[in-house]
Parts: C-alpha cells; structure tokens; sequence
C-alpha cells in the first residue's frame, strides 16, 4: 500500500516528537494549567519538566 501523496515520513517522524514531548509536558499540572504568574518562573519549570522527563525516558531505556 503506497502513501498518500504529499505525504513526507520525516516531516511526519518529526511532528510525530514533538507532539509527544509537548503530551508529556502537559501531564505537568502547573505547565498545563499556567499557574505561576512571572514567564520566568514558567519558563524554569518548562526546563525542569523537560530534564526530568528526559531523565525518565532514560532510565525506562535502560531497563
């Protein structure tokens, strides 16, 4: 079975990332919700969520 036209698999691989790395930040309740009042303060815990999360995909890797 061929693939639509227009269809791009790395366009697709990509997006596909993203929209997982963003689900998975959302199940941050305070990143969900935007409850910190300063951008800085949103903004660092954007980055923590995002190590942590790292760090998690880590270690189920090496599992």
């Amino acid at each position: 079975m061929d693939a639509p036209p227009g269809f791009d698999a790395d366009a697709y691989k990509q997006r596909n990332t993203v929209e997982r790395c963003i689900n998975r930040l959302k199940q941050w309740r305070g990143l969900a919700t935007r409850t910190d009042k300063l951008a800085i303060a949103y903004q660092a815990a954007l980055h923590l969520a995002a190590i942590l999360s790292g760090h998690d995909a880590d270690q189920r890797d090496r599992t």
